[in-house]
């Protein structure tokens, strides 16, 4: 009799991991009650803590916050603001809730909003936190400012904070002042203007992600009163920029500083657009010590960069244009991008030969994208030239005839698609070829 000895092998069955979703979170701050503690106009050189037992704490007069000291407010207090008053930030400011502590700043009365709290060079740090019912006197809800030096500071530190309804902007930074590069999570509805502003075309690169929706405008405004003097992305926060006020400000976007051998590159990312207001202009700047300028806008065929009218009246010749005001510096690019409702006045003529029976030099240098020297053959690439009012592109120098036809695509343009440079001497041919 043979015994035989098996081997029993269980092999266990395999089960996907279980997804386990986390639970909302959870208000733990409960409603103050009593009277709370006031504030009328206090000036804080020392450290100090607003504590939510003390809460709510009543601003009667700006309180402002020196240098050298933090006003710390802690998880689940509620600052109450007075109309026409705020909290100026010359120290520090440390706001820092959780996700179920959040820390509130709102007015005492809705329908008289407190003005802003106003970052003035110092530094705010606030993380979930809720501000609603600001905006008065004009002003950004909150308004961060540098100490207007020649580069950008960061000023504040915003994450997982929500402004609403702001009687003008929910956020505005100016005066070299930015955020931090760690800023996200944004959220800004109900402002009577735009969700965010910035003083300046560099600062506009500081400012961070989140949902902009419900805005008297959802847009960025740029108000490009000094040229960009520094390395700067624009990157896509869902909404398109917009170049210029509706008085007339800020229209005139120079990318360029005035150091020798110095270059300042702008760079857009995929997706973005950007709305230049009428009589604008963006320009790669130009000086006697050289090239100041590059602009870096490379789309992709699923997301380009557009660049168009400001006003919704969108119509051939609202704005300049791209005006390049010299040769382009080799590390500029323009591919996938669209450029519409452009060709208006330039205030220049004489650089290019008129084609046809025309002849002689040209009237005027208006196109939708302008080069005063000779760019490179691959400068513009994958592109769109739509609606303008003048020539498409307009080769506005002494020189060589560049080819930039091929690849990419013209529509609506009233004059040529491409001008005639002069020839290097300076001179025309005769009789000018017709312009395609």
């Amino acid at each position: 009799m043979r015994l035989f000895v098996g081997l029993i092998v269980v092999i266990a069955a395999c089960v996907p991991p279980t997804t386990v979703t986390p639970p909302p979170p959870v208000n733990r701050c409960t409603a103050p009650t009593g009277t709370g503690t006031q504030h009328d106009g206090d000036t804080i050189t020392a450290d100090t803590t607003w504590t939510a037992a003390g809460s709510p704490h009543v601003i009667t007069y700006t309180p402002v916050v020196k240098a050298g000291a933090t006003l710390t407010i802690e998880p689940c207090a509620v600052v109450q603001i007075n109309g026409g008053y705020g909290l100026d930030v010359e120290g520090t400011l440390s706001a820092v809730g959780d996700l179920n502590r959040h820390i509130t700043i709102t007015g005492s009365d809705a329908a008289n909003p407190w003005t802003d709290l106003h970052v003035v060079g110092g530094f705010a740090d606030l993380e979930y936190v809720d501000v609603s019912n600001g905006g008065g006197n004009s002003s950004p809800m909150i308004d961060v400012w540098g100490k207007s030096t020649p580069t950008r500071t960061q000023n504040a530190r915003l994450q997982h904070v929500t402004l609403t309804n702001s009687a003008t902007f929910g956020l505005g930074v100016e005066r070299a002042g930015t955020l931090t590069d760690d800023s996200t999570d944004v959220t800004i509805t109900g402002s009577k203007k735009q969700p965010m502003t910035a003083v300046g075309p560099s600062l506009a690169g500081g400012l961070p992600d989140g949902t902009f929706t419900g805005n008297g405008a959802n847009e960025i405004l740029v108000l490009a009163n000094d040229s960009m003097l520094e390395d700067t992305t624009w990157h896509d926060r869902g909404i398109p920029y917009r170049v210029g006020d509706t008085n007339g400000n800020g229209g005139t976007l120079k990318v360029g500083n005035n150091i020798p051998g110095a270059l300042v590159t702008w760079t857009i990312d995929p997706g973005v657009t950007i709305r230049v207001m009428p009589a604008g202009v963006i320009a790669a700047n130009h000086s006697t010590m050289g090239v100041m300028g590059s602009i870096v806008a490379a789309g992709t065929a699923a997301k380009p960069i557009t660049f168009t009218a400001g006003t919704e009246a969108q119509t051939a010749g609202s704005w300049r244009g791209l005006v390049f005001e010299a040769a382009p510096a080799d590390t500029t690019m323009l591919d996938h991008v669209v450029v519409q409702y452009a060709g208006g006045p330039s205030q220049a003529d004489s650089f290019h030969c008129r084609p046809g029976s025309l002849a002689g030099y040209s009237n005027d240098e208006n196109a939708a994208v302008a080069f005063f020297g000779q760019p490179f053959a691959d400068v513009l690439t994958n592109s769109t030239i739509s609606d303008s009012a003048a020539d498409g592109v307009d080769l506005a120098y002494n020189g060589d005839q560049v080819n930039l036809l091929a690849g990419n695509t013209f529509i609506n343009v009233a004059r040529c698609k491409l001008t005639l440079p002069r020839d290097a001497n300076g001179g025309c041919p005769n009789p000018v070829p017709a312009c395609p």
